[in-house]
């Protein structure tokens, strides 16, 4: 009998590494809402506790956490890789209804709120991103999803376009 751990299916079948993504003393995952693996092989965990974002090496070694200012809010977590060739995280912040883009050190580079659209939102009917994602020529499309049924977009600088 193997002591192997296999989940999933057909091709979608992975054996559970034990032990694998240890946090150090001190860190503690809240809800993970988003995993993204960069070009090198590095792993981010977006989580709803403090430093909301872990990253790992492929072998599972701790390397940093960052984000404490996002706190509470993870959701939609996304890794693009922009036409200037470099990749970013982009991810959407329920608690603070906000779309962040950061290096993948986590310096802020964009934050977008809520659209101008007094006629979709009000204080009854809030905006609250649930996942973003990044067109191939930048542009951000940003969906609202708890309570709405929205899609907005945006250019790559955050200039609104449309919903």
């Amino acid at each position: 009998m193997s002591d192997r751990l296999i989940i999933g299916s057909a091709t979608h079948s992975y054996e559970v590494q034990p032990g694998w993504g240890q946090l150090p003393e001190g860190l503690a995952y809240g809800y993970t809402h988003g995993i993204c693996v960069d070009a090198e092989d590095n792993v981010y965990v977006h989580h709803t506790g403090k430093q909301s974002v872990v990253v790992f090496d492929r072998d599972g070694r701790f390397l940093t956490a960052w984000g404490d200012e996002f706190e509470g809010g993870a959701h939609g977590f996304y890794l693009h890789r922009d036409y200037d060739g470099r990749e970013y995280l982009y991810f959407a912040d329920t608690k603070r209804a906000m779309v962040v883009k950061t290096t993948l050190s986590g310096e802020v580079l964009l934050r977008l709120g809520a659209p101008d659209r007094p006629d979709l939102y009000d204080a009854e009917r809030r905006y609250v991103p649930t996942d973003v994602c990044v067109a191939p020529n930048g542009d951000i499309y940003v969906s609202d999803g708890y309570g709405q049924y929205y899609v907005h977009h945006y250019t790559a600088d955050g200039a609104y376009v449309r919903s």
